[in-house]
């Protein structure tokens, strides 16, 4: 750490320092940005961290100061740090323990003094300020403990340092030794670390700093979409894990059967589950913006309901409402309502004599419908009470949950699919032609049933 000193007090500040791109934590970093997140701090005294002395006694396994939450680690990002080609970390609610992130930006320009100083930067972040002075060490599992944005952790935020310079002079110096030679040397050089000054007077804050950068015309607009899903804000932890969950082809456990969070909402949570856009209530009013304060002003805001999906003006519920998903209008004179969101698993059947007329199950056991005839209504199905033309045991005694009434088609016993006795003395039994029900339904129910199902 002495030597760290030394070099900060005596060359960080007045030269030039040559960015480590050839290694594999800084290789394209394509984003302008690097980032450095902390998990452990082993330095007592400094008033940064929970480290404490005694040091066996205190500083064991003691936390940074927490300025963000990691969102998830996508491990195949740094296949390096990380040891292995694929892999994945969710760190859903509170489940990670404290963590620090810290990072910096540059201009797409290699003339500006962010981009020319930015291995100043790197020794500033990752081995002064924070190794030596407040004692942070380890890196989140899975990712580097400095690198690319693209190759750390997604997160909620980072503080920022910026590069500032007090003074610099260029000496150029032309030469006809070995050809004619102009050579540029920087002198009275003088750097100052800052804390980031960022877009709407947000100071110390990586997003911010990245956004006004963006203002400015220093990175390019189309660059930020993808930083952000990185450094994702404060409250935006839930939809980061959500939508990288998806890319992958996985899906969250739905809170009921047949629950599919885009499209419906479970009755189970009162449709707190819901994510889809409808934006309207019941009664054809259009949904104020949760983030908006006009014509009501409210207190369900993200940072208080940080789970429950708040953006936009969509129908959705925050609270625990006993009737399910609603907003706040905009109409004045009405401060809420509730939409009209589906409920999950509540499948529409047609009109008819019985309840079910159809089967979602692949053998068809749970079929209680009234068809009473074979495929192709080939044969008559004899009374399950009945033993006569042919007899048998499938009866409602041996098997009391499969409503073995009257004539109709069941499958007690795990056939394929639903069949019964037939009336036919040649012909002992066969099968019944049931429909499925995702047959019968329209085409968004069908995708809750494939992806929602349990």
């Amino acid at each position: 750490r002495a030597r760290i000193r030394d070099i900060h007090e005596n060359l960080a500040e007045t030269n030039g320092f040559t960015f480590p791109e050839n290694l594999a934590n800084f290789e394209n970093c394509d984003l302008n940005a690097v980032m450095c997140c902390f998990v452990q701090d082993r330095q007592a005294g400094d008033q940064n961290g929970d480290c404490a002395k005694p040091y066996d006694v205190n500083c064991l396994d003691a936390n940074p100061a927490d300025n963000t939450d990691i969102c998830y680690v996508d491990m195949s990002r740094a296949p390096t740090s990380s040891r292995t080609a694929d892999g994945v970390a969710l760190f859903e609610g509170q489940d990670e323990d404290a963590s620090h992130c810290h990072g910096f930006a540059w201009a797409e320009d290699s003339t500006d003094p962010s981009a020319r100083f930015k291995g100043n930067n790197l020794f500033y972040v990752s081995l002064f300020d924070h190794f030596t002075q407040r004692g942070y060490v380890r890196n989140v599992p899975g990712a580097p403990m400095c690198g690319c944005v693209e190759q750390m952790p997604v997160v909620t935020r980072a503080d920022c340092t910026q590069i500032d310079i007090v003074s610099e002079d260029v000496k150029f110096t032309y030469t006809s030794v070995g050809g004619p030679l102009l050579v540029a040397e920087l002198t009275n050089l003088d750097i100052d670390f800052n804390e980031c000054q960022g877009a709407n007077n947000n100071k110390n804050d990586l997003g911010a700093y990245y956004e006004q950068m963006v203002d400015d015309g220093k990175i390019p607009e189309e660059k930020k979409d993808e930083f952000d899903a990185i450094v994702v804000g404060k409250t935006y932890c839930r939809e980061a894990i959500d939508e990288f969950l998806d890319e992958q082809g996985f899906m969250a456990k739905p809170e009921c059967k047949y629950g599919y969070p885009s499209e419906c909402g479970c009755k189970e949570v009162l449709q707190a589950d819901y994510r889809g856009d409808v934006a309207v209530t019941k009664s054809g009013l259009e949904c104020q913006r949760w983030d908006s304060q006009s014509p009501h002003s409210h207190a369900i805001t993200r940072n208080k309901h940080p789970d429950s999906g708040i953006n936009e003006n969509y129908c959705r519920n925050p609270d625990g409402e006993p009737d399910g998903a609603w907003c706040y209008t905009v109409d004045s004179n009405v401060r809420w309502e509730y939409c009209n969101v589906e409920t999950c698993g509540v499948v529409p059947t047609p009109a008819c004599s019985k309840a079910t007329v159809c089967s979602s199950e692949d053998n068809q056991a749970d079929y209680r419908g009234s068809i009473n005839v074979t495929s192709q209504g080939l044969f008559e199905c004899q009374r399950w009470d009945a033993q006569s033309p042919h007899q048998h045991t499938r009866t409602d005694t041996n098997y009391p949950d499969s409503d073995l009434t009257d004539n109709y088609c069941r499958n007690p016993d795990g056939e394929p699919q639903a069949w019964c006795y037939t009336t036919d003395p040649t012909k002992r039994f066969a099968y019944c032609d049931v429909p499925k029900c995702d047959d019968l339904l329209p085409t968004t129910r069908k995708r809750q049933l494939l992806r929602g199902q349990e």
